[in-house]
């Protein structure tokens, strides 16, 4: 299990090694023992279950354009009587901005009801990776990590307390934080923490078919 680590040339991590975060390995990494139990490991992914992932890919990979429909229709349904190009021109340049914030606050919008939903499911306690609770994680996880480039100004301004807030996350007063990977519903800053630089909060832990949630609180 590693995710963000960095490795020397001819270094070997073996199947089931542990490689912490930002960690630089070199030569070999021995595998670990990965307890199993016989509880989780008994179920097996439905026709459902793999649909719904196919289905959530899909819709995460589409969600910028479904945001930009509003947009479209407005500059479509104002056009539609400009009858000279050049005045075309001209109204396109005038609904500029106000359209890329009308497409900005569509997905900030559908990204805030897809991690709310997802969050329903984000309670704390041991799962089987199997189960809704197992997807709702990958979901939050996803839509957290690549909306950090999407939306940038939003994880790297005073802006980002107040969308964590929006998000789910309790916020205390004075917070600054910036580029922050956490799942909202699971995270909680006290007054005056400062959080940057890609740390990651309450992160899943999925090993030996068990997905394990648990709550971070920081300050």
């Amino acid at each position: 299990m590693a995710e963000n680590y960095c490795e020397t040339w001819g270094t070997v991590v073996e199947p089931f090694a542990e490689v912490p975060p930002g960690v630089c390995v070199e030569e070999t990494v021995k595998g670990g023992d990965i307890d199993y139990d016989e509880k989780y490991t008994t179920q097996r992914d439905g026709a459902w279950e793999m649909l719904r992932y196919t289905l959530t890919l899909l819709l995460v990979k589409v969600l910028q354009a479904i945001a930009a429909i509003p947009a479209v229709v407005l500059c479509a349904y104002i056009l539609w009587d400009s009858k000279a190009l050049k005045d075309s021109l001209v109204t396109i340049l005038i609904l500029a901005i106000p359209v890329t914030v009308m497409s900005v606050t569509c997905y900030a919008a559908l990204l805030t009801g897809l991690i709310r939903f997802a969050a329903k499911y984000m309670v704390p306690g041991i799962y089987s990776s199997h189960v809704v609770h197992t997807w709702a994680a990958w979901l939050t996880h996803r839509l957290m990590s690549d909306v950090r480039s999407s939306l940038f100004a939003f994880y790297a301004s005073l802006l980002t307390p107040v969308w964590l807030r929006v998000l789910g996350a309790r916020i205390g007063r004075g917070v600054e934080a910036s580029t922050i990977v956490a799942p909202p519903s699971l995270f909680h800053a006290e007054d005056g923490s400062f959080l940057a630089d890609d740390v990651s909060l309450a992160p899943f832990e999925l090993r030996g078919a068990k997905l394990v949630l648990g709550v971070s609180s920081v300050g």
